[in-house]
């Protein structure tokens, strides 16, 4: 089952997407549960509550509680959920990019964008529980990708720091980013010792990133053009 939130104060186009969302559903073979919401309190309100979703269809701009502050209400809760914006605007970029969006869709609504966009965060939702899987003194290790913070290299040992702890095994950081790199395109190379998770990140300046647990990671200053390509690789629908 995939359970997905419309949200979006125009009630004639957040039901033109649910109908969308029901007909790619059946195309794709899919059990879907869509809830939809006419403003961002009454979306924060059900997470608030417990009740978790897939994925998000969000307007930024609403008149009770816009898209902006409802996603950073709701990432406080759920770093997994997989945000959509559907929006006129194009002017959040700072703002939104705080809560690391998967995808942005600019309205009026085009089929073939959105269905684009769609089946590229599903094979994300699909693949949240995929493993990254390791060696370490003879014992075998799976961690989920969806829990890993990120990676550090120190010399010839790497650590994988995730929220309940920290591990350690041989392998290169470009190794690992191969590997990450087959199944999952979550991860950025910012540093040569560092690689993370980019739904753990909280917040990029110029020279550092924040995550979700509290620390604050540098950013190598010859691989900022590096990184910024490849958010803009997982940002890549956004409008310009």
């Amino acid at each position: 089952m995939l359970n997905i939130a419309i949200c979006d104060d125009d009630g004639s186009f957040a039901g033109s997407l649910e109908e969308l969302l029901w007909r790619m559903g059946k195309t794709y073979g899919l059990r879907l549960e869509i809830d939809v919401y006419l403003d961002g309190s009454s979306l924060v309100k059900e997470v608030l509550s417990g009740r978790r979703y897939d994925i998000i269809c969000l307007d930024i701009q609403m008149k009770e509680m816009d898209g902006v502050e409802a996603a950073r209400q709701i990432r406080k809760l759920d770093r997994i959920v997989e945000l959509i914006y559907v929006t006129s605007y194009d002017s959040y970029m700072k703002e939104v990019f705080e809560v690391t969006p998967s995808g942005f869709i600019v309205k009026p609504l085009n089929q073939k964008e959105f269905e684009t966009t769609f089946y590229r965060v599903l094979q994300t939702v699909i693949g949240q529980d995929a493993y990254y899987r390791f060696r370490y003194n003879k014992e075998e290790y799976k961690l989920l990708i969806r829990d890993i913070l990120y990676f550090t290299s120190d010399l010839r040992k790497t650590y994988i720091i995730e929220e309940g702890g920290r591990y350690m095994e041989y392998r290169k950081l470009n190794d690992i980013s191969n590997i990450l790199g087959q199944g999952n395109n979550m991860f950025v190379r910012i540093h040569k010792s560092y690689l993370v998770n980019y739904r753990h990140v909280v917040r990029f300046s110029y020279g550092s990133v924040e995550l979700s647990n509290g620390e604050v990671l540098p950013v190598s200053s010859h691989r900022k053009k590096e990184v910024d390509e490849q958010l803009a690789k997982l940002m890549s629908l956004l409008p310009k």
